[in-house]
């Protein structure tokens, strides 16, 4: 049921505003929502809605703010305050408060309410970390055999390792942080690291073998390298906006150094000497040198400054600059003159020179051991060391074991090797790393009944929920972005170049055959969100690579084995939603690109493409009534059992008739920001009781598809799915670990 309403009162209060609807009939313990479609330009308003029993005195309140840049200018968008009629509520009624400045330039305004739907919902369970991991981002190690990292978890988990041992010695949570790319050993032999969300430096004492917290940098929250110095100087660079940041060991103070670049938003590696400090820059690659002692600035040529890319390390040896660019290229660099003296290529990290030759340095490339030496100027392969994992390295460095110092190395799946250059003798090593629970990063339910779910940065997990047990986990398989079934697969969409896994759960289960890597769909493609299929046909929607703008539309035909790849299907936009019928798949983009990328479009778009013939057939703007005209995205899609293309703009649900491609009905759930991630689609499920359970607004919410009445279930929820017996699985949040379960006891629609 739903009424509009009428102002029946103004009120000036204060410099404010206040408009009062007249009171409309409720009933005690139902829920409604109260809302209105409003325009205004500058300025706050705050919607309160006020129960009153028969008497006419108020017996709740509930209320909200809404800022002018969360609504349209233009078009105008629905705002709304939520609530559950209390004990002897009969009518309630709307206010809305704005200052004047705000209230002269509120237009069409229109108060409703609506009754919402009913559903009885058992506790939700928590079912515990289901994705572990030991992957780690960064770790260092120093002369007294002591390892350092972080596991990537929620929270990360910091972790130190007795390397003539093998034992972890310490192991601390570090609440706040998922992921620590940062981390250096400072002046002081203390361990130095920081995180990629909450902007925090920390230091562990490894005397007394404890953490603090030691504040906040004055530059950004995300910190992707920490370099140190000798004279006592931690530095750091940032993202969003390329900055650098000094933090001194002595006096406990921070200086933030400023923006690196105007334009890009990388500043991913970082060096520093006793007079320079090497800025590596992206999205635009560059090296910025910064002279400690006057500040001056100015610019190590690199071979590819100035193109696309990101510098992502850089190390000083022996006045040699180590620069990588990208995954694996490597300019050898003088620092004096700036002379290009060697291009190598290997993954994220060279070691310290051999403290028994210090013209040799070591890396690894593939599954092979390599050394540079410096005086020849040439690269070596270790010809006896040729079986390690093509995992990237974290760390590699020195330990001096019975007069002889040996190399170790860790990598990014805490996988450990010990390397004697004097006698060639090679070993792996057996470390006591703790696993932890990464975020979950997708989940869907199979047509095996099972959860499967990806993790946050690695790790696959499949869930029998029926024995409750884990029956299958890998800590090392790619970041699944998004899954997918077709006749009795399972398809997963993985970060990066778009790397397509294939299982089969009718076979034995053996990561690397089963699941095998099935195809890599690369043409500048990174991140598969969407996955659906039909008539013996696969379809993925991408997001491009780093800077790039332009998704595409990659289509296996299992019939033919046969792949084809459409980039561009809609100019410069990425897709994000994907549904199949009768031949037809109905996309949603994203005005988004790559992560560094500008977008050029200022709204996303449907589009229709023809299976059979090979082509886009259309590409419109759907016309919702009272939503943001302008989406940034739209997506996820799914076929409801009405024939309706079903679709979600953010808050905005909406219904569009596969035939004629009007939208049939819409219903604004909830304001529209696009505020969280420029990627995920909003999941939309059809369930067996005939309801659609979303995440719109990012919210678990259920909607009747008939009356489009919704009700709130959880707040923060990011990812869903719902099986057969109308159970919810879902993570809560951007980056929870934890699977949660509710059931769906039953639901009673609003007349």
């Amino acid at each position: 049921m739903s009424e509009s309403l009428h102002i029946v009162s103004v009120d000036f209060i204060d410099g404010e505003v206040t408009l009062t609807s007249e009171q409309a009939k409720v009933s005690a313990h139902e829920l409604y929502r109260l809302g209105a479609d409003l325009v205004m330009e500058s300025g706050s308003v705050e919607l309160e809605m006020n129960y009153f029993d028969e008497e006419g005195t108020t017996v709740e309140s509930a209320s909200t703010p809404f800022r002018s840049a969360n609504i349209d200018a233009r078009e105008g968008m629905g705002v709304y305050v939520y609530g559950r009629a209390p004990e002897n509520a009969v009518t309630a009624s709307l206010s809305i408060t704005a200052g004047v400045a705000a209230a002269a330039n509120l237009r069409n305004l229109n108060i409703r309410w609506e009754s919402q739907l009913q559903l009885d919902t058992e506790d939700k369970q928590d079912l515990g970390d289901m994705v572990l991991s030991t992957i780690t981002s960064n770790a260092v190690q120093n002369e007294y055999g002591e390892l350092f990292f972080a596991t990537n978890g929620d929270p990360a988990l910091f972790q130190v390792i007795d390397l003539y041992t093998g034992e972890r010695i310490f192991d601390e949570r570090i609440p706040g942080i998922d992921t620590a790319w940062g981390i250096a050993i400072g002046s002081d032999e203390n361990v130095y690291f920081s995180g990629t969300s909450n902007r925090m430096l920390y230091r562990y004492d490894r005397v007394e073998q404890r953490i603090e917290n030691l504040g906040t940098n004055p530059s950004e929250p995300w910190v992707w390298d920490l370099a140190a110095t000798e004279d006592g100087k931690i530095y750091g660079g940032t993202m969003t906006s390329a900055m650098v940041f000094e933090y001194d060991i002595a006096s406990g103070t921070f200086t933030n150094l400023g923006r690196m670049s105007e334009t890009d938003q990388y500043v991913r590696g970082i060096g520093a000497t006793d007079r320079y400090i090497y800025a590596g820059i992206g999205m635009t690659a560059g090296v910025v040198r910064i002279d400690r002692e006057t500040g001056d600035r100015d610019e190590v040529p690199i071979p590819n400054a100035g193109q696309e890319g990101i510098i992502a390390n850089i190390e000083v040896y022996a006045g040699k600059l180590f620069i990588r660019s990208g995954c694996c290229t490597v300019f050898v660099i003088d620092e004096q003159t700036h002379e290009l003296l060697q291009t190598l290529r290997y993954r994220n990290e060279i070691s310290p020179p051999n403290p028994n030759n210090e013209r040799d340095l070591y890396y690894t490339r593939g599954t092979r051991l390599y050394y540079y030496n410096m005086e020849e100027n040439k690269e070596h392969a270790v010809s006896n060391v040729s079986n390690l994992s093509d995992a990237d390295m974290r760390s590699l460095g020195w330990l001096k074991k019975e007069d002889e110092y040996v190399l170790i190395g860790l990598n990014r799946l805490a996988e450990a090797f010990e390397y004697k250059p004097g006698s060639g003798e090679f070993q792996f090593l057996t470390i006591d790393a703790a696993p932890t629970g990464v975020p979950i990063h997708s989940i869907e339910i199979g047509f095996d009944g099972n959860v499967y779910m990806g993790g946050y940065h690695r790790g696959m997990t499949i869930y029998d929920p029926v024995a409750e047990e884990i029956l299958h986990s890998v800590e090392n398989m790619q970041q699944s972005e998004g899954i997918g079934f077709m006749n009795g697969n399972v398809y997963f969409g993985t970060y990066g170049q778009a790397r397509i896994y294939r299982y089969n759960p009718s076979e034995p289960f053996e990561f690397g055959t089963n699941p095998e890597m099935f195809k890599a769909i690369g043409e500048a493609q990174d991140r598969p969100f969407t996955l659906t299929s039909g008539d013996d046909h696969l379809f993925v929607g991408t997001i491009p690579d780093y800077g790039q703008l332009g998704g595409a539309l990659s289509i296996y035909d299992e019939t033919n084995d046969r792949w084809d790849v459409h980039r561009h299907v809609v100019q410069n936009q990425s897709i994000v939603g994907l549904a199949y019928l009768n031949g037809k798949v109905y996309g949603g983009t994203s005005i988004w690109g790559g992560d560094g990328s500008v977008p050029t479009e200022d709204h996303a778009k449907l589009f229709v493409w023809d299976v059979e013939k090979g082509e886009v057939e259309t590409v419109l703007t759907p016309n919702v009534s009272g939503s943001d005209m302008r989406p940034k995205m739209i997506g996820e899609l799914a076929v409801g059992p009405d024939g309706f293309i079903w679709g979600l703009m953010d808050g905005t649900v909406f219904a569009m008739n596969p035939d004629t491609l009007e939208i049939v009905k819409s219903r604004v759930i909830y304001s529209s920001n696009f505020s969280a991630s420029k990627w995920r689609p909003f999941h939309l499920r059809f369930a067996p009781d005939g309801l659609i359970y979303t995440t719109a607004g990012r919210k678990l919410t259920v909607i009747d598809p008939e009356t489009l009445h919704h009700r709130l279930i959880e707040n923060d929820v990011h990812l869903m799915t719902v099986n057969e017996h109308n159970e919810l699985y879902f993570a809560s949040g951007f980056t929870g670990a934890n699977l949660l379960r509710k059931r769906v006891i039953n639901h009673r629609p609003t007349v």
